[in-house]
């Protein structure tokens, strides 16, 4: 009796498991997120002086202390530095500055998307 009550217990909690209803997207999150993206940009800077991987550190540490970076790679065998950011926070003459102001110079920039 046991064993049959222990087993109508456990079916039953399988079929409770399985009948609940799926959780409805929150499209508040999903609208802000698809708004968000929007302003984000992604820019490749020609840098001149860089020399070794302790250059392309310093370069990229100062555009990651900018508000709106989203991420930043520099490449010394490139001269390049790629830049993505949020456009409404930060622009790309603020991001030259801070590359300029550690002793580098920025050529020209280029869109990617």
């Amino acid at each position: 009796m046991k064993k049959l009550t222990f087993s109508v217990f456990t079916v039953l909690l399988l079929v409770a498991a399985c009948n609940t209803e799926p959780k409805q997207k929150n499209t508040n999150i999903a609208t802000k997120a698809a708004n968000a993206e929007v302003n984000w940009v992604t820019v490749e800077l020609a840098v001149e002086g860089m020399t070794c991987a302790g250059c392309e550190n310093t370069v990229m540490a100062a555009v990651n202390a900018l508000e709106g970076i989203q991420e930043s790679k520099a490449s010394y065998v490139d001269s390049t530095t790629v830049v993505s950011f949020d456009k409404s926070k930060v622009t790309i003459e603020k991001i030259s500055q801070a590359i300029t102001s550690k002793g580098y110079t920025v050529t020209r920039s280029i869109a990617v998307k």
